[in-house]
């Protein structure tokens, strides 16, 4: 039930026998999702038995991450004319991590706010950008005024390393990583600040080398992020989460020797017998053996896993 009234929210419900036949705008290109079009106007697709379209605005909250504030909803008249139809305004946040108790706010990403805050059960909607020939229709303005102040900034790390994270995050992976390399020039070991999705990760993701380098992983540059990651090391061997992604790296480079190295130094930084994050180093250095056929080291390890684990049988 909750699934259906937030998804009403989205759109005007209004189901008719002529909104099979209702007009279409063919300027809407519901190409992108709606974090593809930060500081625009832009309308959200609908279902095809709608007649309503919902518009607002796209802009980041540097404390929660890309939001969409619905300015209403209009259906398509003769002549291409945008009808202007005014019904319950709201405020949608659409970056992992938020757990937000404030009513108008809500996390139309999971479609339940009861559930997991952090999983990300569905994605964004896709949008098109508003037109600006009907903004006068729509009766608003190209920049609206209210939004001013969540742009009041200069070129700061705290503001590049936020809006880094926001966009590779999401779909504008691209435009992230040029924010986070900005703040990798001035301070490469810069602390970062806690952001939402940062609660999304069982293990510490904050900090600029821990933005940057995944985000080069997932683009496939490799060695410029096993670069910022060796680095990183040396200036705080004692911080795992480097070990780890370094690891990710070459393993998704499927450069297994050296993923076992860093998994290694990984175990040789804890003390503790037993440890969840050691007993993942073994066997992320049991699979990488798998992966080179070397079936006896793998299973070596593999009980190295077990042995390590304050769980054992939660190891399959």
């Amino acid at each position: 039930m909750k699934r259906l009234i937030l998804s009403l929210m989205l759109t005007c419900f209004v189901i008719t026998a002529s909104a099979q036949t209702a007009n279409v705008d063919t300027a809407l290109k519901f190409d992108n999702s709606i974090m593809a079009y930060e500081k625009h106007w832009v309308v959200l697709k609908k279902p095809v038995a709608y007649s309503c379209y919902t518009f607002g605005y796209v802009y980041i909250d540097k404390y929660k991450g890309f939001m969409f504030k619905e300015a209403g909803q209009f259906e398509i008249g003769k002549k291409n004319r945008y009808v202007l139809r005014y019904g319950k305004k709201d405020i949608y946040t659409f970056s992992p991590g938020n757990n937000d108790q404030d009513s108008v706010t809500r996390v139309i990403r999971f479609m339940d706010t009861l559930g997991g805050q952090n999983v990300r059960i569905m994605p964004p909607p896709h949008a098109a950008i508003l037109p600006p020939k009907h903004f006068k229709e729509l009766k608003i303005e190209a920049e609206p005024i209210w939004v001013k102040p969540y742009y009041v900034y200069t070129d700061t790390l705290d503001h590049n390393y936020r809006w880094g994270c926001f966009h590779v995050e999401e779909t504008d992976r691209d435009t992230g990583i040029g924010y986070l390399e900005k703040v990798y020039r001035v301070s490469p070991h810069y602390k970062g600040v806690k952001i939402p999705m940062d609660h999304a990760y069982w293990i510490s993701r904050q900090g600029i080398e821990l933005k940057l380098a995944p985000a080069y992983v997932v683009k496939g540059q490799y060695d410029r992020a096993i670069t910022i990651l060796n680095k990183a090391i040396q200036n705080d061997p004692k911080n795992l989460a480097f070990y780890y992604e370094l690891g990710m790296a070459y393993r998704d480079k499927s450069d297994w020797l050296n993923a076992i190295e860093v998994y290694q130094q990984a175990i040789a930084q804890i003390s503790a017998d037993k440890s969840s994050f050691k007993s993942l180093m073994a066997g992320s250095i049991s699979y990488s053996f798998a992966q080179l056929n070397r079936d006896q080291e793998s299973k070596y390890w593999h009980e190295k896993s077990l042995e390590y684990s304050p769980c054992p049988s939660c190891i399959p």
